[in-house]
């Protein structure tokens, strides 16, 4: 469903996380809650791309995703987005700072990984290694129980913090933090991590789609609900990315008329309304993700979206940590 870079960290974290749910189901069914929590923790690790090749003395584990072994505590696995190739170790480490000292020491504390840790229930999903941004996801791997505006905003409101907030997020938009110049590319930087976290809250009967196709043209992302057997489109999005200055496609700097961002707001309003009512969804956003110099709202895509029954958002973009602090200390 991502149809990009297969080979990408977070298409490897999103495999990763869905087999994870698969293996906890199982477990829980096999041990309970009590014999599950005595597991201790263990890594499923993305291969590293060149380089030494760190593999060497691993035993191979051909049949790791339908029946990996019994008990994985302490175990390190590296395996592609397929599944195809896996190999392990088995550290015998005990505690979580250990397995992190061993990653490291095997050369692979950069790598994506997610390092499970069934005594606490959770799985912590590393996109840039153990010393990196790290998120945290239940192992039960529960599905979002509503689609409702509440839990979406509450959603939003996350991958917002988590990505894209401040420069240091999972997601990164800009060129030029400091001069407020943004990717040529931002707009697909954002689709395609929202459409990764969303598929991260969403394992059993919800299912995320990036760039759905409808009748009337492709959605951003389309949240579909299949806990009653058919998959019903719940809610849509189109995302828009505003800025100040850009990049053109000789890497020179561009800069973006307020006119111009107003009107591709608006176009973010009718793309919403079409896509809403062609799949008939109770919910449709419209989701500004604001990197312009200054945090204004557009009155006139925020008039038009209410008029159309979309609900607008915008999420302004820091180039620092401490510029939501400014105009407290002032």
């Amino acid at each position: 469903m991502n149809g990009r870079d297969s080979d990408s960290g977070e298409a490897f974290l999103l495999r990763v996380s869905k087999w994870m749910h698969g293996w906890s189901q199982q477990c829980l069914a096999e041990k309970g809650v009590a014999g599950m929590k005595s597991i201790g923790p263990f890594a499923v690790v993305m291969p590293p791309l060149g380089g030494a090749d760190p593999l060497a003395g691993w035993s191979d584990a051909p049949f790791f995703e339908e029946e990996p072994p019994s008990d994985l505590g302490g175990c390190i696995a590296i395996t592609s987005t397929s599944f195809a190739h896996v190999q392990t170790l088995m550290t015998g480490c005990t505690r979580l700072m250990e397995l992190g000292e061993r990653l490291s020491s095997l050369g692979l504390r950069d790598q994506p990984m997610a390092v499970v840790i069934p005594s606490k229930g959770l799985v912590r999903l590393c996109p840039g290694g153990v010393f990196g941004e790290k998120i945290s996801i239940g192992l039960d791997a529960a599905p979002m129980t509503d689609i409702d505006e509440a839990t979406m905003d509450r959603e939003l409101q996350s991958f917002h913090d988590l990505c894209l907030r401040y420069p240091d997020g999972v997601s990164h938009a800009w060129h030029d933090r400091k001069q407020r110049v943004l990717r040529r590319d931002a707009e697909a930087i954002v689709r395609d991590a929202l459409f990764v976290y969303l598929s991260w809250k969403a394992f059993s009967s919800k299912i995320v789609l990036r760039e759905h196709q409808t009748s009337v043209g492709r959605s951003d992302i389309s949240l579909l609900d299949n806990s009653r057997g058919q998959a019903v489109t719940s809610c849509i999005m189109e995302l828009k990315v505003l800025r100040s200055r850009g990049m053109t496609k000789s890497k020179k700097e561009k800069p973006y008329k307020p006119e111009t961002m107003r009107r591709h707001c608006l176009m973010g309003v009718k793309q919403a309304m079409k896509y809403k009512n062609a799949e008939n969804a109770p919910l449709a956003y419209l989701c500004l993700y604001d990197g312009r110099d200054a945090d204004d709202e557009v009155p006139d895509a925020k008039t038009a979206a209410d008029a159309g029954v979309i609900l607008y958002r915008r999420y302004f973009m820091e180039t620092s940590t401490r510029d939501d602090l400014e105009p407290a200390a002032a």
